[in-house]
Formats: structure tokens, sequence, C-alpha cells
């Protein structure tokens, strides 16, 4: 048995280390995985459907997940408003952590600077918000809104002289049938019923 322990040993010496074999550097590796290993995405599917809507550009060109990266490429992410223009300076085939994955590439002088005229630009920007004076208007804003706008409901429209009309510039609406016909009946409802009042 204990001869058999030994043979057993023998053969895992003889073995190749998984472990070492997948952090073993390469010459090339996919681009999808690569923006993985580097922390640029969470996913590698979101890195394979940043790519295929032509996010990210290899050498200035466009590219696919599957295309090979090498070291010395460069890369041009872009991620909303912001782009990055980054040369790749190692391969790793496994994501660690942030502070291994910013070893895996050194973004340019140029990028760096726009990145910072784009965050000095958005500090300087107003805040949308700040045009908003008040909330949701009141019903006397509405009223005033409606009057500027020349929307009067039928009631007012009933009630106004032309006088009403010219001053305010604004022509009655022609009302569809059906709606004439209602109104007509609500004054024949509204004189023989006056107690409704």
């Amino acid at each position: 048995m204990a001869q058999q322990k030994n043979a057993n040993t023998s053969k895992l010496s003889k073995r190749p280390n998984d472990k070492a074999a997948a952090h073993a550097p390469t010459e090339a590796m996919r681009l999808d995985k690569w923006l993985w290993c580097a922390r640029f995405y969470k996913t590698r599917t979101l890195a394979t459907e940043e790519i295929s809507k032509g996010r990210v550009q290899l050498n200035e060109s466009p590219t696919k997940a599957s295309r090979e990266v090498k070291v010395g490429d460069t890369l041009c992410i872009s991620n909303g408003p912001l782009k990055r223009t980054i040369t790749v300076k190692a391969l790793s085939s496994i994501r660690g952590p942030a502070t291994a994955a910013q070893l895996l590439y050194e973004e340019t002088a140029a990028s760096i600077a726009l990145r910072d005229q784009q965050a000095t630009m958005r500090k300087l920007a107003p805040e949308p918000a700040d045009m908003l004076r008040h909330g949701r208007p009141t019903k006397k804003d509405r009223r005033d809104m409606q009057q500027f706008t020349g929307q009067w409901n039928e009631a007012e429209l009933q009630t106004a002289s032309p006088s009403d009309w010219m001053r305010h510039e604004v022509a009655p609406k022609p009302q569809p049938q059906s709606l004439r016909t209602r109104s007509a009946l609500d004054k024949r409802w509204s004189s023989s019923h006056p107690s409704d009042r």
C-alpha cells in the first residue's frame, strides 16, 4: 500500500499545475475575455455586446469579440460620453482584483487630458433641475396657461362674447356634431328641471 501511495504522489508531481497554466502569459487572447479580465466590463457577455455595437475599436478599426489582442495593441473604448484610449501592456487569462487589472493596460496622455476636460465641463454645466422654479402647476397656473394658449372649455365659449374672442385673439373652435347635440340636450334638461341646479 505504501508503494501505491508513492506511485500516486509521483504521478501528481509530474502533472502540470493547472492554476499555473491558467496564469501563464500567452502571446494573444480574445478581445472580449481581455476586456473582462481588465475589468472594463462586468461580464464577458457585456463585453461582447459592446464590441458588436461598435463601442470598442482595436487599432482604430471596428472589430469582433473573437479578435486576438496582443501586447502593444491600442484600444478605443466608448462608455457613454466618455472615451478612453488605452494601450495593452499585459495579458491575463483570469479576472483578478482591480489593482492587478490596472497593470494590464495604460491610458494614453491625450485620453487622460480629454477625460479631465470633460469632467470640468460637466462640473461647470448648469444643473437641469435649477431651471425649475416650481413643482407642479396649481389650478390657477393651469387656468392662466389655458387662457394664454386659447384652450377654453365649452362653457367658457358659450358665455364669452365676441369681444372676449377678439381680446384674446382666439376664435371658438368648431365642435363635433356629437358635442353640439349633447350641449343642446343639457340646455333643454336644465331649463325643464330647475331643481337640479
